[in-house]
């Protein structure tokens, strides 16, 4: 998938089943040993744990402390999960019933805290090599997990956003001069696309003219605050869909199923209220903008050439932060 391109060196453990993936403990060794090895010169490090995927087989003491009281002795194993399992329930050939579901939720529940402490012993490693001055963290994900939140179970079937809605911490260990962090938590919509551009700009490196995002700099100093809509597409498994989510709402159109959703993501962030039926202008208005920014991707995707789109077009999309 290009992952590897741009890195010098790559420490992969590939595994033939997801019963035979590297933990995070091991992971974690790898990433300070190669900082032990690197972090004489500039470096860009990216560490990616896979714990928190089927199968969900924690370690002890996260599984006696999460676990349901079935599934906390060592050597339990996986209750479910293996790619095999999982192929035959998306095809219809197994039901889970709602309290295995949650049983395996717990498991999950203590393969996230047993990352999370990871994460802890990776970040007080960059501290003990003394690079707590001069490294940028960023710990983020590329997905959630659905225990039928609407239906569902694992990731890659819906654009709801139990799937969508990641963590996104940023650490920057220096600030401009006459500016004051960020801290805490902030309100506003950003998106794993603006990632690039803020890394670049807190390095000082010039952005990349094919970068979709937006520098969050400005957020991290507290000098901007506004939304940024997003757009959201595909899905691993069944029928592809798209979505838009814009100034406190969110559309979702079912692709090849058809049909329309709309949510108040503010007043209703678990999306259990469809608004398509009542709120007609608000949702033809946000499936126009959604239109717009496919057919300014779409044209591009062609040859390279900007859309032809009229002015008022074009002005609209720039406004969305989808062209510049």
């Amino acid at each position: 998938f290009g992952m590897e391109q741009g890195f010098a060196t790559v420490d992969l453990e590939a595994s033939d089943s997801n019963l035979e993936v590297r933990r995070a403990g091991p992971t974690t060794d790898a990433a300070l040993q190669w900082l032990d090895e690197h972090s004489e010169k500039p470096f860009f490090l990216f560490v990616h744990y896979f714990d928190p995927h089927l199968v969900y087989d924690p370690p002890q003491p996260f599984r006696e402390r999460f676990a349901d009281p079935r599934d906390r002795e060592v050597g339990s194993g996986p209750l479910f999960g293996t790619r095999q399992e999982m192929i035959a329930f998306r095809e219809g050939q197994i039901v889970l019933e709602p309290s295995l579901v949650r049983r395996l939720e717990k498991l999950y529940n203590g393969e996230v805290a047993y990352v999370d402490s990871e994460v802890g012993r990776l970040l007080a490693g960059i501290s003990a090599r003394g690079l707590d001055e001069n490294t940028i963290v960023v710990i983020t994900s590329d997905h959630g997990e659905e225990f039928l939140d609407h239906g569902g179970f694992e990731h890659g079937h819906t654009l709801y956003d139990e799937l969508l809605h990641v963590p996104l911490i940023v650490r920057v260990p220096s600030l401009p001069e006459g500016t004051a962090p960020s801290a805490g938590s902030v309100p506003t919509t950003v998106r794993q696309i603006d990632l690039a551009p803020t890394l670049c700009e807190l390095a000082g490196l010039p952005e990349v003219a094919a970068f979709e995002g937006e520098s969050l700099v400005p957020l991290l100093w507290g000098r901007e605050g506004r939304e940024r809509p997003v757009l959201i597409q595909g899905n691993m498994w069944g029928p592809s869909g798209e979505a838009w989510r814009n100034a406190g709402a969110k559309l979702i159109r079912r692709g090849a199923l058809g049909g329309i959703e709309l949510y108040d993501i503010q007043a209703d962030p678990g999306e259990q209220h469809d608004l398509a039926g009542q709120a007609i202008e608000l949702r033809e208005r946000l499936s126009a903008e959604l239109d717009l920014v496919l057919e300014s991707f779409a044209a591009g995707a062609m040859g390279g050439e900007a859309p032809a789109l009229d002015a008022e077009q074009l002005q609209r999309l720039q406004s969305l932060g989808y062209m510049r």
